[in-house]
């Protein structure tokens, strides 16, 4: 009940966003993203090498 009352009481769904530190692999996949767009490139030579490194 407490839910539904901050609801009414504020006019909103109450969702919060934090601003926690990303862990190493979120900042590992940043850094890669950075690169990739640096270089214009991907990181795979074709679409066959992609799959393969997703497992499809």
């Amino acid at each position: 009940m407490a839910f539904n009352r901050q609801i009414a009481r504020e006019s909103r769904i109450p969702l919060t966003q934090s601003d926690g530190e990303p862990n190493a692999e979120s900042l590992a996949a940043l850094e890669e993203a950075r690169e990739v767009g640096t270089r214009g490139t991907s990181r795979f030579a074709d679409a066959d090498e992609m799959f393969e490194a997703l497992g499809i």
